[in-house]
């Protein structure tokens, strides 16, 4: 090229700039197409060098795009699927994945992903593996299962996306990036970051930026607690009614450890109405499921009364008065009408305090004498003395009658069976 040799331009060019490269590289008789597509420089080098072949252009865009994203993730879709040694059906098992667990691929291969040596498990898997390899069938339709895994979209940083647009996406970016203008133009959308050890001028400045939320990230080093109550009274100061998503970002644990640390560190704030979701995303280690992480997070949004996305059960704490096993019962009443949000069912062990405990729930079942059932519907009871074994299904039909039921949403046919099949 003639001229300056600096570093080429991440943004797409306009007529002029295009123009200018073009007799930069003496490609005056390469005409750039019509309308001018939104290419930065180095894709319009490729197009001019090529003598205009625009596949050789989308290429580098697309080159650029997958060096951008790093390896592609993969979310197991069905309920279970074998991990097996070769790319074949017929290859031994060493272990399988279960539906929500999303992995990084480190090959594609005919229809079959290779997992990566972080994949959740991928270490015991490996050593019983004869090739010390992993695979997965992607799409199991052939042999009658559909889809088995999903490729997850890649998740891309601002100047990723400015290096390799892609139109319409979201762009997060700090708030100092937002004020300085360094979203990319292909964003659709700009989410901006908070850390909440910004100081109230700084929050000012969101009121003269576009933006769909604030994303609320404190670091490990602050107290979540008290850096988000101040970010949301600077909020409340300064008049900002942004829309906030407080992101969580739990280390390797169990399952209970997650639900209590979200709930202590988040629910608090989302029950005096300091924020409007959460985002779980898992340090690195972390091997929780996608399902289980989606279920936890609108289990949260439910107990701020925020979202109802399942029935709300109520239950006594149990005492002497207890008339019948309340966990075996509440998990029997839950297994056959947890699907109905936004319907409470209230459990209570004995008619002494249960139904003044059970005031807000749409339907009561409580002990009544040994071995019967009482059951409300509000604050009213409607059928007394009902046998143990016959009162689940009676508060179901009663249910029934008041309009509030609905059939669950079957599993597929044979999914389990047929998913670990492959």
């Amino acid at each position: 090229r003639r001229g300056s040799c600096g570093p080429m331009s991440k943004k797409p060019l306009d007529e002029a700039a295009v123009l200018e490269l073009q007799a930069d590289l003496f490609a005056e008789d390469v005409d750039p197409p019509s309308p001018l597509p939104a290419w930065a420089e180095d894709q319009w080098v490729a197009f001019f060098e090529s003598g205009g072949d625009a596949a050789v252009a989308e290429a580098e865009l697309a080159r650029k795009a997958a060096a951008a994203a790093g390896p592609p993730r993969y979310e197991v879709v069905h309920r279970a699927c074998f991990v097996r040694a070769e790319p074949s059906v017929k290859a031994k098992p060493v272990g399988q994945q279960t539906r929500g667990t999303v992995f990084e691929a480190s090959a594609v291969r005919d229809g079959w992903v290779k997992l990566s040596h972080n994949a959740p498990g991928f270490d015991a898997m490996s050593s019983s593996s004869p090739t010390g390899e992993c695979w997965m069938l992607i799409d199991g339709s052939e042999v009658g299962l559909g889809e088995l895994l999903r490729l997850r979209p890649p998740q891309l940083s601002a100047a990723a996306l400015a290096a390799a647009p892609v139109e319409g996406a979201v762009a997060l970016v700090s708030l100092e990036e937002a004020a300085s203008g360094a979203a990319p133009p292909c964003a659709g959308r700009v989410v901006v970051r908070l850390s909440g050890e910004e100081s109230a001028e700084e929050v000012r400045q969101l009121k003269a930026l576009p933006h769909a939320f604030v994303l609320l990230d404190p670091p490990a080093s602050l107290s979540r607690l008290h850096a988000s109550r101040r970010v949301f009274s600077l909020f409340e100061q300064e008049g900002i009614d942004s829309a906030v998503i407080h992101a969580f970002r739990p280390p390797p644990s169990d399952g209970n450890e997650l639900a209590l640390q979200l709930g202590s560190q988040v629910g608090g704030l989302l029950c005096d109405g300091l924020g409007d979701g959460v985002a779980i995303v898992p340090q690195e280690g972390a091997s929780f499921g996608t399902d289980f992480l989606r279920t936890t997070s609108f289990g949260l949004l439910q107990g701020a009364r925020m979202r109802s996305t399942k029935t709300e059960f109520v239950s006594c704490p149990s005492c002497g008065r207890t008339l019948f096993d309340l966990q075996e019962v509440t998990a029997q009443i839950s297994s056959r009408t947890g699907h109905l949000p936004g319907v409470a069912i209230a459990i209570m062990g004995c008619i002494v305090n249960g139904p003044g405990e059970m005031a807000d729930a749409d339907f009561g079942y409580v002990g009544g004498a040994p071995g019967k059932v009482d059951l409300y519907v509000g604050k009213e009871v409607v059928r007394r003395g009902i046998p143990n074994e016959d009162a689940c299904d009676q508060l179901i039909e009663l249910i029934k009658e008041n309009g509030m039921w609905k059939e669950p949403e079957e599993e597929e046919a044979g999914e389990e069976s047929a998913a670990v099949a492959a």
